[in-house]
């Protein structure tokens, strides 16, 4: 109804300082906030093999990942860039000077808000996802709410340049906006990408001989017995603190635990197990602390049991006398 009365925003209204000032800040916030976001992250993986496997994620959704950051970034630059613009003289009544102030207000508001959000979600999400089921968990976010994460910085921009409207005509200036934040995007994407593999690399080489010994096994399974694992399986025995690899384990025993005769792979998958022991507490039954009950895997008297139930000469197939 008013927009008449507004003059369009220009660098004479904002003044030349203010303006280079304001560009420079953004770029450099952003710029900082991009690697901050991305090498936190980093540490978040690291920290996270203290109670649970590695995240392991695949090189589109470490892309994704990164660019969401530098995506988010650059709105939190812009963000900054317009709080320096609204600190100018330009006043043409009283009312734009108030109009200027909730400005400022409102853009500094956002700004710790949306960085304050970023930071508590992504802790939290880390700490319950490592801390309950592994990194599983993790890697259905970007599958199940990828619009989520490319709605907030959307948001943050039209909420941004909302307030810049109650004092300024600033259509064209968004979309010259939105198109720079884009490109410094995708370049702060290239630019602040963390090297994943050196992580992955040393996490590898911690569990080196569990890996081997797992696809040494495989490999004599199918030379010798003509089947194969499948790779659900295989992975779930490579992993020690996740949901598939303690129902694994919990299946284990509990086919072992039966009166009928378990079948060749689930011998063999058993084997695998007890050999690449999985010391960790979700193993272990904590209701019954001072009972043989406490113990999840396979016991000796179920492998005493199902030997009972096979004839020597395929116990001396499977080399159980060795085991």
């Amino acid at each position: 109804m008013y927009n008449w009365k507004k003059d369009k925003i220009s660098i004479n209204n904002i003044g030349k300082t203010n303006f280079w000032f304001g560009i420079i800040i953004g770029i450099l916030t952003a710029t900082t906030l991009s690697f901050s976001f991305n090498y936190f992250r980093e540490f978040f993986r690291l920290f996270s093999q203290m109670n649970t496997d590695l995240l392991i994620l695949s090189d589109k959704k470490v892309w994704f990942y990164t660019f969401f950051f530098s995506y988010l970034s650059s709105f939190l630059g812009l963000n900054m860039t317009l709080w320096i613009w609204m600190n100018t003289d330009y006043q043409k009544r009283r009312k734009h000077s108030l109009l200027k102030r909730t400005a400022k207000m409102y853009h500094l508001l956002f700004f710790w808000f949306f960085l304050f959000i970023i930071t508590r979600f992504c802790s939290a999400i880390s700490t319950v996802f490592f801390g309950v089921g592994g990194p599983s968990y993790f890697e259905e976010l970007i599958d199940n709410y990828i619009n989520f994460f490319l709605l907030i910085p959307i948001f943050l921009f039209f909420k941004s340049w909302s307030v810049i409207q109650l004092v300024f005509k600033c259509r064209l200036w968004m979309i010259y906006s939105f198109i720079i934040c884009m490109i410094l995007s995708i370049i702060l994407t290239f630019i602040s990408k963390v090297d994943q593999s050196v992580l992955n690399n040393s996490y590898h080489k911690r569990f080196e001989k569990e890996y081997q010994y797992i696809d040494d096994e495989v490999a004599k399974t199918y030379h010798n017995y003509n089947f194969k694992l499948k790779d659900e399986t295989i992975k779930a025995l490579k992993e020690r603190n996740t949901d598939a690899s303690q129902f694994q384990v919990f299946k284990v025993r509990e086919a072992f635990n039966s009166n009928s005769k378990v079948s060749l792979d689930t011998i063999i998958l058993q084997r695998m197990i007890i050999h690449n022991f999985k010391e960790n507490w979700v193993y272990l039954n904590e209701n019954d602390r001072f009972s043989f009950n406490r113990w999840m895997y396979v016991s000796p008297f179920d492998i005493k049991n199902q030997l009972m139930l096979f004839n020597e000469e395929i116990m001396k197939r499977l080399n159980y006398s060795n085991y």
